[in-house]
């Protein structure tokens, strides 16, 4: 769900997602000044829906965690590497809603928020899909689909 609703608080406000992508590509030297960073806002929205709604359809669970924990450390990756820059624009990573005043401290509390969601996927992954008790370590995994 949170990963939804970041891309949709995103497709709300793409300009601010703009201007943060745009800074971090641009220091990376991975982006020349002037180009246009919309359609990777647009694919990085289409990507967040997408993944979010893997993770609640409980299809492959354990593949969708995977893939979500990778997403969240390239973020975090991300959002570290922007906390430490201090000429860059708060993340935006939750559209126009903002953490902090300041925007490496808005950076650093999105630092913490991608923490609390990997260790929340880590915790999910003994649990069944549709299931509250926890699989014992020598139990078989579930069964594929």
């Amino acid at each position: 769900m949170v990963l939804i609703a970041a891309a949709l608080a995103k497709a709300k406000r793409p300009a601010l997602v703009q201007l943060s992508l745009g800074h971090a590509l641009g220091r990376a030297g991975l982006l020349d000044t002037g180009v246009r960073t919309y359609p990777l806002v647009v694919l990085l929205i289409a990507l967040e829906i997408l993944l979010g709604v893997w993770l609640i359809s409980g299809w492959r669970p354990r593949r969708a965690r995977r893939i979500a924990a990778g997403t969240l450390l390239a973020f975090t990756g991300y959002l570290v590497a922007m906390s430490f820059d201090p000429a860059a624009p708060p993340c935006a990573c939750t559209g126009g809603i903002v953490l902090a005043q300041h925007a490496q401290a808005s950076n650093f509390f999105g630092v913490g928020r991608n923490l609390v969601l990997l260790a929340s996927l880590i915790l999910a992954a003994p649990f069944e899909t549709g299931s509250l008790t926890p699989r014992s370590a020598g139990s078989p995994p579930p069964e594929r689909v």
